[in-house]
């Protein structure tokens, strides 16, 4: 899943229309576990401070507009003149503020929005960005810019150890994460734009991935032969003995590409295959007890007698790639997690035992 970290300005960019457009496409990746989305709990607080200030202000020139062109004096149904009534009132505005707000959160709720905190930030090294001009302060020094600093600062902590791709309109933002080498977008929508592109070129990057496996089950097969030959093996049986191992429908049960890059793929397989043996022991039905010592005795003992056992078990297949150049080589072998002795069953003795 991709990471994405919005910063104030990418919201009011798309003037807080959660059902449509930048944001409602945003909220559909993220319903669809492409990507995640992240603000800071200072962004969470600067988005709900304009959502007012947007609400008061729609509030006056609505009350403007009514008082300018009388309309509560041209309507006649009762219900409609109370509603405008209202409209002239200065509670409106937060009757629009609730409203904005709820909408806001539940767009953070379908969304799913983590929500990161600054509080941890140390703030030395706030002051340290500060004093030497570093963004998002610049030349300036501007000490509006104090909380965008505790902000930045949050998200690479937060993701020290991971990638996120940075949504900002916001200069003194994309400024500090430019000297971080980590690749930000102006808008939402260039941003998912993006982020399609290379969902695309991994869905052809798998699909080759897939079939670089596909043309090298053989290889796989003869080197899980060689490997399960040259195994060690032993019977559960403490006085038989194998005289020979023979393996023979090796089965490729499933895969799964575990990683890959431009140079290298990983998978994980599970095998089945089939071991024919042939062993000796005691017959159990030609002993004797003595009586004076208590020991068992045979008379008899079953020569080359043929069992055949199924066994399954996980392997790691590493591959050679040139994501570019679209070769691969196997270099590196199959690699099948199998114990020291591989012990094989003898059913037929149970009652003996």
């Amino acid at each position: 899943m991709f990471n994405i970290v919005l910063d104030t300005n990418s919201i009011i960019g798309c003037k807080f229309n959660f059902k449509s457009g930048s944001l409602n496409r945003l909220s559909l990746l993220s319903s669809k576990k492409i990507l995640n989305v992240y603000i800071t709990d200072i962004t969470d607080n600067e988005i709900k401070s304009h959502i007012k200030s947007n609400a008061r202000s729609l509030a006056k020139q609505l009350e403007s507009a009514i008082n300018k062109e009388r309309l509560i004096e041209q309507i006649e149904n009762k219900n409609l003149i109370k509603l405008f009534s209202k409209l002239t009132k200065s509670e409106f505005g937060e009757i629009l503020s609730r409203s904005f707000l709820s909408a806001y959160s539940e767009y953070k709720k379908s969304t799913q929005v983590t929500i990161l905190s600054t509080k941890r930030v140390p703030s030395a090294k706030v002051f340290d960005l500060y004093f030497n001009k570093r963004p998002p302060f610049g030349e300036g020094k501007k000490k509006s810019e104090f909380p965008d600093a505790f902000s930045v600062l949050a998200v690479i902590a937060y993701f020290a150890d991971d990638d996120f791709f940075l949504i900002s309109g916001d200069k003194d933002w994309s400024n500090f994460f430019t000297e971080k080498n980590i690749q930000y977008f102006t808008s939402i929508d260039l941003c998912i734009d993006h982020l399609t592109e290379l969902l695309e070129r991994n869905k052809q990057d798998k699909k080759w991935i897939k079939s670089i496996f596909e043309r090298s089950k053989a290889q796989i097969i003869h080197d899980t032969k060689d490997l399960l030959e040259n195994a060690g093996y032993d019977i559960d049986l403490w006085d038989g003995d194998i005289n020979s191992i023979e393996i023979s429908d090796i089965t490729i049960v499933d895969y799964n590409i575990d990683y890959y890059n431009n140079n290298t793929a990983t998978y994980s397989v599970n095998l089945k295959a089939t071991v024919n043996a042939t062993i000796s022991y005691d017959d159990p039905d030609s002993y004797y007890k003595d009586d004076e010592t208590h020991e068992i005795h045979y008379w008899n003992r079953v020569e080359d007698e043929e069992i055949t056992r199924v066994l399954t078990f996980n392997a790691i297949l590493t591959i050679d790639i040139d994501s570019q150049k679209k070769t691969y080589q196997y270099n590196h072998g199959l690699k099948i997690s199998l114990p020291s002795v591989i012990y094989l069953e003898f059913d037929e003795y149970d009652d003996f035992k």
